[in-house]
């Protein structure tokens, strides 16, 4: 956004699961053709954040979480930050938006939109589909469902995105996809000496997984649908956050992917 024309890049529609939903969060409450604005808010609001607003230890710490709760850490302050985050800054939608999540007790994929989500609860619907398995106790959202990590069944959800850019137009000849994958592709994923602690072979598993699922599930997509254009798909290279450093979120950590990711775009 901040290379080229701005108005390639006026999204009507934004989609992400897992990490990616809480972008699209970010971006839901910003009005068509303040991209570059909501993209620097958002720069800003990672620069910004800290560990400690996302994840924090048990009282037992990390034993309790794998012998008496559902996850190895409470990742309850990120749904309190990012409820702080709408209530402050959004009153309605500015767009169209689709976050997905897996739900524990079906097994479906449901994905969440601005027709079926008010705006106070699109906090929940990140929430939801970044809780990490494992690592993270599934998010009990009362009277919806049980959810996990929309990436534990696909890490982008191309098809949800083009059927909210079908209520707008009349053709997918009309559609144009720009797909962001928050992972290395298949061909730069480094190389690990040492994935000894559990938690460290956990996060690298999740690595590997989705370098490979991502791009088979943009592959499934494009193949499904011929006549969209399909204009940048992005991967991360060079400096990532990898293995329990996807766990750190202090500005210092996270900026530097942020440099790298500029220079990928």
């Amino acid at each position: 956004m901040n290379y080229g024309n701005p108005d390639d890049f006026a999204y009507d529609v934004v989609a992400g699961v897992s990490a990616g939903s809480i972008i699209t969060l970010g971006m839901a409450g910003w009005e068509v053709g303040q991209e570059t604005e909501a993209a620097q808010w958002l720069s800003d609001l990672w620069l910004n954040l800290k560990s400690a607003d996302v994840w924090k230890n048990w009282t037992l710490s990390i034993a309790e979480g794998l012998t008496m709760k559902a996850g190895l850490l409470d990742n309850s302050p990120l749904l309190a930050f990012m409820e702080k985050v709408v209530s402050d800054n959004f009153t309605k939608y500015g767009r169209r938006v689709s976050l997905s999540a897996a739900n524990v007790n079906t097994g479906e994929f449901h994905t969440f939109d601005q027709k079926t989500t008010p705006i106070t609860d699109l906090a929940k619907a990140a929430f939801a589909s970044a809780s990490i398995p494992t690592i993270f106790p599934p998010f009990n959202w009362d009277g919806v469902g049980l959810f996990m990590d929309g990436g534990t069944i696909k890490n982008v959800d191309i098809q949800a995105a083009i059927n909210q850019c079908m209520e707008v137009v009349d053709d997918e000849s009309k559609i144009t996809i720009d797909v962001l994958v928050c992972s290395p592709s298949q061909e730069t994923v480094e190389a690990q000496t040492d994935v000894g602690k559990t938690i460290t072979n956990m996060m690298r598993s999740r690595e590997v997984n989705s370098a490979f699922h991502g791009i088979d599930a943009y592959q499934t997509d494009k193949k499904a649908h011929p006549n969209v254009n399909f204009r940048y798909l992005l991967f991360q290279e060079g400096e990532h956050a990898d293995t329990y450093h996807e766990l750190e979120f202090d500005g210092a950590k996270t900026w530097p992917l942020q440099v790298e990711g500029r220079a990928d775009a």
